[in-house]
């Protein structure tokens, strides 16, 4: 989550709370190589495994595979990775270049919002059906808006070229069940 919708000292704060209240946190802890469940269901009366949404699908488009064409959480945690000085992938780089983020969830306002505090030179988010009908928070909308992200509605990506995303329209359809 990126430090502009969740303040870091926040969940050190809150995580301190939890601590003092008896709470043990495992983290970077994969169950089944590092502990099997079976020790752990031994060990407590009550187990929380948050693992989050961290593997992202590869694009089937052709030219998904470009050299600047990154998954939304592969970016976002290099971002953080490298906003606390930690080891990162730095091919992941949009400093002067031109985003097209494909997609109207809350990650892509995270990806877009994120690229323009890169310092990309220009956001754009590629929707296939329009405003209304965005998945993502319209909070988040309205603050991508206010950044300077441009929306494109109605478009769905066919390939990746080497001038950038090529989109083809598309069109409402009446809703089915």
């Amino acid at each position: 989550i990126p430090g502009f919708k969740l303040d870091k000292t926040d969940i050190e704060r809150r995580t301190g709370f939890l601590k003092e209240a008896g709470a043990i946190f495992n983290q970077n802890c994969e169950i089944g190589k590092d502990i099997s469940f079976e020790e752990l269901t031994e060990k407590f009366d009550a187990i929380f495994i948050g693992v989050g949404a961290t593997q992202g699908r590869k694009s089937t488009i052709k030219g998904s595979d470009a050299k600047d064409s990154y998954l939304a959480m592969e970016f976002l945690k290099a971002i953080q990775q490298k906003n606390f000085n930690e080891e990162y992938d730095t091919n992941i780089d949009v400093k002067n270049k031109r985003v097209v983020v494909i997609g109207g969830g809350d990650t892509a306002m995270d990806c877009v919002r994120s690229s323009l505090r890169e310092k990309a030179s220009s956001v754009y988010c590629a929707y296939r059906r329009d405003a209304h009908n965005m998945p993502g928070s319209k909070k988040e909308v309205e603050n991508s808006i206010e950044e300077g992200v441009e929306f494109v509605f109605n478009v769905s990506p066919k390939s990746i070229d080497k001038n950038g995303v090529v989109l083809e329209k598309t069109q409402l359809s009446n809703p089915d069940e």
